[in-house]
This record gives structure tokens, sequence and C-alpha cells, in this order.
């Protein structure tokens, strides 16, 4: 069923067909990969699922998109890294398999392919070595290639395959780390030989994410599917931290750049703190969040920014004591339907699926432009959503979901006057109900709407004067339906080669060799 999904939005339209498209204001999407930039604290860079790049400037309060449509359709843009002298890098792996690496100058507006001869290449990883911009390493599910001349001409240094990280140690670029489904490997003379770094670790080890400590770079941190280890000894010996978890897969690891005692680790269950060097753990957030990016930085001691699989973006400022939602302006998010109500002219529906918390039944009473969440209930995934034309109806809604019938209840529920037409509904292959909202009959001088979906962002049409011409929409449509990419919170068997493996997104800059140098960033400045 899920393979039949296509990946809906919602698009809202008012005749005459003559009308301007505008996007409709529910927000989210499917984050991959997050990164802060080093030298400027508040400019934030967002990689999706569907091939999408977004850029903040706020500090992640709002998102645009830089380039007006998707740089990379039918890719999952997995990694987002920052070079040295400050050029966007993303790595992408693609839904029917290769890949893409390239690099934009102007944060992320135009995108120029640095992957010559590596087209085919599935890559999972990206790492640069700090003091030098033209050296990269790409790792993927067949290797490990290097560049010393910023991608324009690579060649492999290791034929180790279900790569999932990499780190390049900041004192020696000859130093580098690679993460894979079971456990990892060093080599100290880059690439020539290579050793296999697994002592105190467990054998079926997927290494998601490797975090060196800049200060310290012999202090390595890994977040795996079997909580986190960490070496005091560049990778030779390593020491697994679980206590105070609730689940073991861990996707991201970092380290707080103003207290190296403190260290955050991001679940498929929330969001988790040490403060004692990883020996106790406690959750401090919702446990409903699936995290894939946990981003610091020195100059904002108090916030911490999370990337959520399927939901978006949440911010806390006051270091986690509390976390609010900031995803406006994405425009990822998976909608499965939506209704009209045949009561309000400007009252719809819409069900959100595969976004963890985000996921549910939403209401806009003003034509798509802000959204609120009505579903108190946990609901399965639904997959289609009817609202009642009877004013006598004793169900008001009926949601066909991928799983067993639950019930819910909606706000304002009372008696509804006579619809103006009759309307048939159908369900998938169970059904959820819940009681209406008390609506006001529909102006007979309200203009007839129709909802429609695309495969990208959501939008809105709104009646322009019929003289105007209609204006184009800024909505790009994929030329075929995509499937929809592996959670990263899901298992894959261990050591079967496949692009839908579950994947790790981009390391936070404030504590991984990639990342911009920081020297023009004051450490921990409020």
């Amino acid at each position: 069923m899920r393979k039949l999904l296509i990946l809906l939005t919602i698009i809202l339209t008012t005749t005459p067909l003559a009308a301007q498209w505008r996007r409709a204001g529910l927000f989210g999407a499917d984050v991959r990969a997050l990164i802060a930039d080093p030298a400027a604290p508040d400019t934030f860079y967002l990689g999706t699922s569907s091939g999408e790049v977004y850029v903040s400037r706020d500090g992640a309060k709002s998102w645009t998109n830089p380039r007006y449509g998707t740089p990379f359709p039918n890719y999952v843009v997995d990694n987002l890294v920052l070079d040295r002298e400050g050029r966007l890098w993303a790595a992408c792996w693609g839904l029917w398999g290769g890949g893409v690496i390239a690099v934009s100058e102007d944060g992320g507006k135009t995108w120029e392919r640095r992957d010559a001869g590596l087209e085919d290449f599935s890559v999972r990883a990206i790492a640069f070595d700090s003091n030098d911009a033209r050296f990269v390493v790409v790792g993927g599910l067949t290797g490990v290639y290097r560049s010393n001349d910023a991608g324009r001409t690579w060649s492999k240094i290791s034929d180790q395959i279900n790569v999932e990280s990499l780190a390049v140690d900041p004192r020696s670029k000859d130093r580098i780390f690679v993460g894979t489904w079971r456990q990892g490997w060093r080599t100290d003379d880059g690439g020539k030989n290579w050793k296999h770094i697994a002592e105190g670790m467990v054998l079926d080890t997927d290494m998601f994410h490797i975090t060196i400590d800049p200060s310290q770079p012999d202090n390595v941190w890994v977040a795996t599917c079997g909580w986190v280890y960490n070496s005091q000894n560049g990778g030779d010996k390593w020491t697994r931290y679980r206590d105070g978890f609730n689940n073991r897969r861990i996707h991201d690891v970092d380290i707080d750049p103003c207290d190296k005692d403190v260290v955050y680790a991001g679940s498929v269950a929330g969001l988790y703190r040490s403060e004692d060097k990883g020996k106790s753990w406690y959750v401090m957030s919702d446990e409903g969040l699936v995290i894939n990016s946990v981003v610091l930085h020195p100059q904002r001691p108090q916030r911490i920014v999370l990337g959520i699989e399927g939901d978006g973006v949440y911010i806390s400022d006051d270091r986690g004591k509390s976390f609010r939602r900031s995803s406006d302006g994405l425009h990822n998010l998976r909608i499965t339907t939506i209704a009209p109500d045949p009561f309000e002219k400007d009252r719809v529906y819409a069900a959100v699926v595969f976004g963890g918390a985000a996921s549910g039944i939403y209401q806009s009473d003003d034509g798509a432009k802000t959204w609120t969440k009505t579903s108190r209930t946990a609901l399965p995934e639904v997959l289609s959503f009817t609202v009642a034309s009877e004013a006598d109806a004793e169900v008001k809604f009926i949601a066909g979901t991928e799983k067993a019938s639950s019930g819910a209840t909606m706000p304002g529920s009372g008696p509804r006057p006579s619809p103006p037409a009759s309307r048939s509904a159908s369900t998938r292959s169970s059904a959820s109900t819940a009681s209406a909202p008390s609506p006001r009959p529909r102006k007979a001088s309200s203009p007839p709407r129709t909802v429609a979906g695309t495969g990208t962002a959501s939008a809105a049409r709104k009646a322009a004067p019929s003289t105007s011409p209609s204006a184009p929409s800024t909505t790009t449509k994929p030329s075929s339906p995509s499937p929809r990419p592996a959670s990263k919170s899901s298992m894959a068997p261990a050591g079967t080669p496949s692009p839908s493996r579950p994947r790790k997104a981009a390391p936070s800059p404030s504590a991984t060799s990639t990342a911009r140098s920081s020297s023009s960033s004051p450490a921990c400045r409020a």
C-alpha cells in the first residue's frame, strides 16, 4: 500500500480558473540533514528526503527554499556540510540507485555536480579536512573515495562496503574514521592501510554518526543502533554507555561546545542528555520525536535545534527545558487526503502521515492560510478522510487508516444545518470516527472551492480579478511518483547493500571535523 502512496500536498482552488496560486500554511518536512554555519550562528541549512534544500537566517525560526524548486529530485539529501571556505556541499543517494555530490557557492541557489566518475555511487557520508577545503572524502555502499581538488577528481582508498559515517581528524587529514553497518575502521596514512577499530564494540554495531571533539581529537563519540560508544584514544578501545536510555537506536551524538561533560544523543524516541560524560542519561523531549540531527553552536549556548524525521524542526532556547516546533516555510509534509467542509466556506481538513508527533488530522478555518491539529487521539496513519454531509449524521467524520479502528473527538461538536448536497464516502481498510465542529451554514455568496494535490509542497489558489491572467504555480510536480524513502528509525538486515538502507544525517558543525573554521566565532558567547 505504501508503495502506491503518492506524497500529496494541499492545493486549494477557487473559481474562476484564471486565479493565482499561493502556498498553503501547513508546514513540516522529513528532515534528513541539518547543520548550522559555524561563522554565522543563526544561519541553518536543511535537507529533505524529497531532494530539497532549505535555508534559515533567523535562527531556524523560518525557512525558505533558495532555489524555489527541488535541486535533487528523486534523491535523498542525507548530508549537508560547509567546507572551510564557506561552500555548501550536498551528498545524496538516489531512490532508484546512484548518488549525487554537489557544491553551491551561493547558499543553495545554484549547484555544481562534483562527482565525475561516481554517478552510480550510492553516497551515504561526506567529510572534509577542517584545514583544507580541497580535501574531501565520501563513503557509500561500495567503498570510500578521496579527492584532493574539491571533488573534481576522485580516487578509491578503501573497498569497505556499507559505509554509514565518516570523520577526518582535525590534526591530520591522513587519519580518517569510517563507520559501517558493522563497526568501524581507521587509517593513519591517508588510506594506504586500515585498522579495524572494534575493541569493546558489539559485532553488529551500525555506526550512524562519528563525532570528534575538536579540542581533544582523541575523544571520539559514535551513535549506533546499540546506544552510544566513546573512545578516549582515537578509537583503539570503546566504552558503551546506555544507562538511562529507554531505547537503543541513536542517530546523532554531540558534545556540548560549552561544557565538555555534557553530551546529547538524538534517538528514535526523543533527545537524551548526559551531564557526566555519558555515564548516565535522561530523556528531555517528547519521546514521539524521531531525531536525525542535533545542532549546537558555541555562540548560542542555550539553544538546541533538532531535525525530526517526517515532522520538521524543533528548537529549545533554554538548554532543553522546553521545545517548540519551528517549521514555517518547510513544504515537505506527507499528506494523504484532504476534505473540504460542506458547511463552512473556508474550512478544510488534511491528514498528515509518517510525521511522528506531527501526524494526525489538521483543520484550517481561513482557506488554508493557518492550520490547527484537531485530532487529540494518537491515530494510525490516515489514508482517507470524509466529512459527513447529513445534518443528523451520528458519525461526523470517517477516517480510513492502515490499522485497526480508533475513536477520536473533535472540538465543538454539535448539530448541523441541512447540507447543500449529499456526499458519499469511502474508507480504506479500517475507520476512525469523530464528532464534528459546530458549523455555520455556507453563505450563498461564497465561491465554490476545489481541493487537489501535488507531488511537493503545499499551495493554495486564491481567486483573482477576472481581468488578471493566471499566475504560474510555484510548485513543481515530479515527472513520476517516487517511493517513500526508508525511515531512519526502521531496521534493515545487516550486510545487505540497498539504497533504502536507513541513514544518518550530516554532522553538527560544533563537534565534527567537517565544519568551517570557527576562529571568527568566539566560543560559548551568549
